[in-house]
């Protein structure tokens, strides 16, 4: 089994959280969202809760798709 590691941190707009290669900056916040930049190295896969749902939209919406 592999052993995963969480943390729980605040950061202000500017700061920059770093972990492993990648560095990811709060630009901004408003209310419960939050823009955030996420620099990595060509080839890293970075999963974002929209581009889930992006990718499910599309499925849905091309007649050729079929459900998994």
């Amino acid at each position: 089994m592999t052993t995963r590691r969480k943390l729980t941190t605040e950061i202000k707009a500017g700061e920059t959280l770093v972990i492993g290669d990648v560095r990811i900056t709060l630009e901004r916040k408003s209310g419960q969202a939050a823009r955030l930049l996420i620099d990595a190295q060509d080839g890293t896969e970075i999963h974002t809760p929209r581009s889930k749902r992006d990718s499910l939209a599309r499925r849905s919406a091309s007649p050729f798709s079929q459900e998994p």
